[in-house]
């Protein structure tokens, strides 16, 4: 670099010598993919040269600095991955477009919400955007009908899960939900005799499990609702107690 001064006395002269090192860094990478269903796992492969220092954007506000990194998109759209490569003299950039397509939104409702063991539930599909529905209804058993049916030969918490299908990528989905199914009251009871004279009072025992509430039928045209009545028969005959 020549610097030159003149005014009406004369002139003088500067030189400074400049050396400019050649770029010797080339970014350059490979990916395991550039599209797919989200979440979208890529596989980043370093082939860049002549670089010390090498980072990642990936386009959705995560970084990386490792040579090779694997980066999950965790929400779709399109997302521009710069690769920085430099050696502290020189430096190169590279980049790739990554589309990440929306899965499904899938959703369902059971119905009744508060179930007992051999209850009839139905499972409300309320999927939008979906298709090819497959249940696991958590015993064992599963259907591929939009809106099944399903009932529970025992208590306990099942999850209900449903897969389905986009109708515009083909992008598959899983959504999950406890169903929590009641067990079915036992009726037993004993009473103190069963057999006497007219009048014939009887106390019975109410050994029931799984129960909250009780209606008796003692036969006669007579009820209680008492966890354990007594009742007076007064006439002969042979009566079943319910």
């Amino acid at each position: 670099i020549e610097l030159v001064g003149v005014n009406e006395c004369g002139s003088d002269t500067m030189r400074r010598p400049i050396l400019v090192h050649p770029n010797t860094v080339i970014a350059f990478f490979n990916t395991s993919t550039t599209s797919g269903c989200a979440p979208h796992t890529v596989s980043y492969t370093n082939f860049a040269t002549g670089g010390t220092f090498i980072t990642w954007d990936f386009g959705d506000g995560n970084t990386s600095t490792q040579t090779s990194p694997t980066h999950t998109y965790l929400t779709a759209g399109t997302y521009t991955c710069y690769q920085y490569v430099n050696n502290g003299c020189s430096y190169d950039t590279t980049s790739i477009v990554v589309t990440v397509y929306p899965p499904p939104s899938l959703s369902f409702a059971p119905s009744p919400n508060i179930t007992c063991a051999n209850q009839p539930i139905t499972f409300s599909n309320t999927s939008v955007n979906a298709v090819n529905f497959d249940w696991f209804f958590g015993d064992g058993d599963s259907s591929n009908l939009v809106s099944p049916i399903h009932s529970y030969d025992t208590s306990g918490t099942y999850t209900v899960m449903l897969i389905g299908t986009s109708t515009t990528f083909g992008c598959r989905d899983t959504t999950t939900l406890n169903v929590n199914v009641n067990s079915l009251p036992i009726p037993q009871f004993v009473s103190n005799v069963l057999f006497g004279c007219m009048p014939l009072p009887i106390n019975f025992t109410n050994n029931s499990t799984n129960s909250n509430f009780f209606t008796w039928n003692f036969g006669d045209g007579n009820t209680s609702t008492q966890q354990s009545p007594s009742h007076t028969f007064p006439d002969q005959g042979i009566y079943t107690i319910t």
